[in-house]
C-alpha cells in the first residue's frame, strides 16, 4: 500500500496553486487533488484503527466536509449550508475547506459570500481559545491570582 505525505503533496503543488487555478484539465491540479484524496483517506483510515480518543471541532467539521459531492456553489449554498457555518464557526479556513471539497478556493470564497460568512482570522481564533481558557479556570475555582500564575501573566 501506498504511503501518502504532506511532504509529497506539497512536491506535486511546487509554486502552482491548485486552489486558486483556472486552467481547464490542469495536470499539476489534477495529480494534486488525487494524490489529496488519497491522503485524506489514508488519513480517516487512520484516525480509526490508530489513534484513540475524540476529534476537535475543528476535525469534526472537517469529516463533515470531506464526505460531500457536489456540482456547483450554488448546489453547495443550497444543500450543504449548515456544514459551511459549522466548518466556519469552528475556524476552518477557505483553504482548509477547499481542500476537503476538492474544489478551488473561489468557489468557496463565493459560497460563503453569498452565506454572508467570513472566514475568522487568527486573531479571532487565538482570543476565542484564551476566552474558553479563562472560562475553565473560573469554573473550576482558580483565584485571579491563581489564573495569571497558571498563563504565566504578572498581576
Amino acid at each position: 500500500m501506498m504511503k501518502y505525505t504532506t511532504k509529497e503533496l506539497t512536491r506535486i503543488q511546487g509554486t502552482h496553486d491548485p486552489y486558486n487555478c483556472e486552467i481547464i484539465n490542469c495536470d499539476v491540479c489534477a495529480r494534486f487533488w488525487s494524490y489529496a484524496r488519497g491522503l485524506r483517506q489514508q488519513s480517516s483510515e487512520e484516525g480509526q484503527t490508530g489513534r484513540k480518543g475524540k476529534l476537535n471541532e475543528k476535525q469534526q467539521a472537517l469529516k463533515v466536509l470531506s464526505k460531500i459531492k457536489f456540482t456547483n456553489v450554488s448546489d453547495l449554498i443550497n444543500k450543504y449550508s449548515i456544514a459551511l457555518r459549522t466548518a466556519i464557526k469552528v475556524g476552518c479556513s477557505i483553504r482548509e475547506i477547499a481542500f476537503e471539497l476538492d474544489c478551488r478556493g473561489s468557489q468557496i470564497a463565493k459560497a460563503l459570500d453569498n452565506l454572508k460568512l467570513k472566514p475568522k482570522t487568527k486573531a479571532q481564533l487565538k482570543l476565542e481559545k484564551y476566552r474558553k481558557q479563562l472560562k475553565a479556570m473560573v469554573q473550576a475555582g482558580y483565584s485571579i491570582k491563581g489564573m495569571t500564575k497558571a498563563l504565566g501573566k504578572k498581576d
